[in-house]
């Protein structure tokens, strides 16, 4: 399992690769784009080329127990920091236990960082989701990335870079990641998913933003399902009465994720964000689409999908989802019944 085992992101992986080869690394990186496209697992193999000691620098063999501990995420040298399962960010917080593999404070980070390594002569920081650091724990990590100890690394993954100080972004280089396309996000939803259908991968895909990660949560949550049934659930003769569409999405939210005004935001973000996609001009024949779309001119499908990225950003900016629904489908419908 070599670098090979990455799909996508080629231009990246081979400018980190000449930078390691020469020994020009930069001590701080910061991998920033969407969740779920592979900025981990690039980390992850980074960190293992810097460790491992049976291929050239810049490579990594992985199948030695150095690689095997850094991919798998046990390696005492190659440290992983995110926040505890109970929080909502990384703080400063209390020294962490470097036997358990995993820190989840910047205290920890910082005082782990001026020590020596375990086994390697090199050490380093995988901080995950870094935009969730609190802003007073990115202060404490500040000197630590503007003094870094000698033979020291620090990988910082971002899905927005924007929520990060200016402080930490200057000390950092930046590297942006994009999302993958569709026939590599379908090629790792297959390995992956083996005996889903190709319709369901269709859907997926659908979902994905270019991101295997979330094409994969969203088989998971039985997203295809889901959107058949919501494509079925806006025919033109559904959308007669675009209120009680409203109220019956509504209700699927509410019987999925209660009645916490969060989770019903996300849930109706599971709902749009692959509609807006099903509602492209030239979108695959896999896809399910309503009865009422093949009529519409292309300005006006637009229009359509321009309304409901309208609803995702303000579900984003916390405006309540019962209010954007119901706007939303008369919206639609006006365009339906032309």
């Amino acid at each position: 399992m070599s670098w090979t085992a990455i799909v996508g992101h080629e231009s990246r992986i081979s400018a980190l690769r000449r930078a390691a080869e020469r020994g020009r690394l930069h001590h701080a990186l910061l991998l920033s784009g969407p969740d779920g496209i592979g900025k981990k697992m690039v980390a992850l193999h980074l960190a293992a080329s810097l460790l491992c000691r049976e291929a050239p620098e810049g490579d990594l063999c992985g199948v030695c127990s150095v690689c095997r501990r850094v991919l798998a995420g046990t390696h005492p040298d190659a440290q992983q920091v995110r926040k505890r399962e109970d929080s909502r960010y990384i703080v400063i917080g209390d020294d962490d236990d470097p036997k358990s593999g995993v820190i989840d404070s910047i205290r920890g980070l910082n005082n782990m960082a001026y020590k020596k390594p375990f086994e390697s002569e090199r050490k380093v920081f995988i901080l995950d989701n870094v935009d969730w650091i609190r802003h007073e724990a990115q202060d404490a990590l500040l000197k630590t990335l503007a003094e870094p100890p000698a033979d020291t690394w620090f990988f910082l993954i971002a899905s927005n870079a924007a929520n990060l100080r200016e402080t930490i972004r200057s000390r950092a280089l930046v590297m942006k990641f994009h999302g993958l396309s569709d026939d590599e996000v379908r090629w790792i939803v297959e390995s992956k998913t083996a005996s889903t259908s190709a319709d369901d991968i269709e859907l997926a895909l659908a979902s994905s933003d270019g991101s295997p990660g979330k094409a994969l949560a969203f088989i998971a949550a039985d997203g295809p399902s889901e959107l058949r049934w919501l494509v079925a659930s806006i025919s033109r003769d559904a959308l007669a009465s675009p209120l009680q569409v409203s109220d019956a999405i509504m209700e699927r939210i509410a019987e999925a994720a209660g009645s916490v005004l969060e989770a019903q935001r996300e849930r109706l973000i599971f709902y749009l964000g692959p509609l807006q996609r099903v509602l492209a001009p030239l979108v695959s024949n896999e896809l399910p689409r309503p009865d009422w779309v093949e009529s519409l001119p292309p300005e006006r499908l637009c229009e359509v999908r321009t309304a409901i990225l309208e609803t995702v950003r303000d579900l984003r900016l916390n405006v309540r989802p019962r209010l954007l629904t119901d706007h939303l489908f008369e919206r639609i419908a006006q365009h339906a019944r032309r």
